[in-house]
């Protein structure tokens, strides 16, 4: 999992664990919405950790489309995953959060204009 949030392809990690595509996806959303719990055992709850918190975003129809590209363009395993991790990595504080969100806004409209 350390591997995949560094960054590698999911199709680098399956060649050099040789471990089944399906089952490293299942682990992989198991460990982005649980994190440490996902692999706690068998009969042990698992839920998101306590400091997780939900954001929603709210992008116009425009930079909406122009994220989706974006995502496509770099293979991202899902919309969620690619702005995570433009936004996440390394872990900012909640005032870098909000700069590298307007970043990426910015950003997505400097490309989508290229397009107009």
């Amino acid at each position: 999992m350390l591997r995949l949030e560094r960054g590698e392809s999911l199709r680098d990690v399956v060649r050099g664990s040789q471990v089944d595509p399906k089952a490293l996806r299942r682990w992989w959303h198991e460990w982005r919405r649980y994190g440490k719990a996902a692999f706690s055992g068998y009969g042990k709850p698992r839920s998101a950790s306590d400091s997780s918190r939900t954001v929603i975003v709210r992008f116009t129809q425009h930079e909406y489309q122009g994220i989706q590209a974006a995502s496509l363009a770099s293979r991202s395993h899902s919309l969620p995953d690619f702005v995570r991790a433009k936004v996440l990595s390394p872990a900012p504080s909640v005032g870098e959060i909000a700069g590298r969100l307007e970043a990426l806004v910015l950003s997505l409209r400097r490309a989508a204009s290229d397009f107009i």
